[in-house]
């Protein structure tokens, strides 16, 4: 009897640590490898398996949605509703991010194009744990977010701000750019929730000035930076304030924009509601 008893909890403890093999991060990326080898029946097969040891896991139902699409060449809803969810909102995210895949994959290599407002590489880059460098944006994801220097381009190819990643919170170090001058470093809070992203701003050092009524024209400001925000330490603007910082005060009637010079705030701009 005690042989018997011994010999299942082998087994059980065999079966439990083969399934947690089966189900580590590494062979769910080896489903993802054949998805972007374009070998879409094996990824197809591959995460079908993985589906069967953990039907909740939301990266192997992503996998398994967009490689059963594209192994049979048409959107499969009725796999989406099951799977991930029957909601609008699942619909818009994995449906129409499916029929970018299906529309760019079954085009010739030669003839293939980046999709508007849709980044394939950086698409491959997040679920394979991949360094992403493409026109608009530079940086390395781990475990489906980003990690370290990350630096962004606007449409034309410059860059206009980095954001360097903590490992072990929610908080990061923003530096934004204007023709490769560095014009302001922000601490932000970032969080990530349901596809949508909000920024905190902590604290605020202006290197240069953005003028209200003329986007992109900035003022010099410091070589140093200037502090002029600080949720922990409230800045109180005064005659040292250097030249050219801008002051907002906001009423019911608009808003009031103060430039400093010479220790001094004068009336620069007014804006009514």
């Amino acid at each position: 009897m005690k042989s018997l008893l011994i010999s299942i909890l082998f087994i059980f403890t065999f079966s439990c640590q083969s399934n947690s093999q089966s189900l580590s991060k590494e062979n769910v990326k080896d489903g993802w490898k054949y998805f972007f080898a374009e070998e879409f029946e094996k990824s197809k097969i591959h995460f079908e398996e993985l589906h069967q040891l953990d039907s909740n896991n939301i990266e192997i139902n992503e996998g398994l949605f967009y490689s059963t699409s594209l192994s049979e060449n048409e959107l499969k809803l009725d796999l989406l509703n099951k799977i991930l969810g029957d909601s609008e909102e699942n619909f818009y995210k994995y449906g129409m991010t499916a029929t970018v895949l299906l529309k760019y994959y079954s085009t010739h290599k030669a003839e293939r194009k980046e999709p508007f407002d849709f980044s394939i590489k950086e698409f491959e880059a997040y679920h394979t744990d991949g360094y992403l460098k493409a026109k608009h944006a530079e940086g390395q994801f781990k475990n489906q977010k980003k990690v370290g220097l990350w630096k962004y381009n606007n449409l034309g190819g410059a860059l206009y701000k980095t954001i360097d990643y903590s490992d072990s919170s929610n908080i990061h170090f923003v530096t934004f750019y204007n023709q490769n001058r560095k014009i302001k470093e922000e601490l932000t809070r970032i969080k990530e929730e349901n596809g949508n992203t909000s920024y905190y701003v902590l604290k605020r050092v202006i290197y240069y000035q953005e003028l209200p009524d003329k986007i992109g024209e900035y003022l010099f400001v410091s070589n140093d930076g200037f502090c002029v925000l600080d949720r922990d330490n409230p800045v109180n603007l005064d005659e040292s304030t250097p030249d050219n910082i801008i002051e907002e005060e906001v009423s019911l009637d608009g808003i009031k924009y103060y430039i400093w010079k010479d220790g001094k705030r004068m009336l620069y701009l007014e804006k009514e509601y």
